[in-house]
Order: structure tokens, then C-alpha cells, then sequence
């Protein structure tokens, strides 16, 4: 797919497959980075303990959704990497951080 859509369009793309939006961008996201994924990560084929050391490389702002502005936020309260994120409570976060403090 990747090298037809480059014959096609001269573009490279990477490829990104996770069970949510927030795991697929990410794995876009690694594919773009990572040499070792040849332009492919493929999240629903790692084992659980793979993801986590994967993600636990991640900055908290790389996440997809976390921007400029909550990512230092979250690193006051010490999420700093996307396995942090991912094991923080998420009624606690929901609570803490509601829409208004996005602005």
C-alpha cells in the first residue's frame, strides 16, 4: 500500500493500527519515528509488555490530544511519558483537567 501510493502520488506515508484513535495516531506516530518499523506499526501485533516499554519512550506531548498546553500539566503532576498517561487514573485526570482548563 505504502509503495503504491508513493508510484501514485510521489508521497511517503506510514501506517499506523491501534484498537483506539488515540493508540492509531500514536502508532503513526512510531512508524514515522522509529526506523525499526519500516514505515508500519502495527500496536495490535505487539504483546502488552512491548507496547508499554514502546510508549513508556513517548513524551506525554507527543500524545495525540495533549498539546503544548496540558502537556506540562500533566508532567507537574508526573505523567511525563505515554505509559504514565496510560496507568494515571482517568477519573481523577477527567476531574482535574475538564474542557475549561484546555483554554
Amino acid at each position: 500500500m505504502r509503495k503504491r501510493i508513493l508510484q501514485l502520488t510521489g508521497l511517503p506515508v506510514c501506517v499506523g493500527i491501534g484498537s483506539t484513535i488515540m493508540l492509531t495516531k500514536l502508532a503513526n506516530h512510531c512508524a514515522k519515528k522509529q526506523a525499526q518499523f519500516n514505515g508500519v506499526c502495527d500496536f495490535n501485533a505487539l504483546t502488552t509488555n512491548e507496547l508499554n516499554n514502546l510508549i513508556s519512550k513517548i513524551g506525554v506531548g507527543e500524545v495525540w490530544g495533549v498539546g503544548r498546553k496540558l502537556a506540562p500539566k500533566l508532567q507537574a503532576i508526573g505523567i511525563n511519558s505515554g505509559l504514565d498517561l496510560k496507568q494515571a487514573n482517568a477519573d481523577l485526570l477527567r476531574r482535574q483537567f475538564d474542557a475549561k482548563d484546555h483554554s
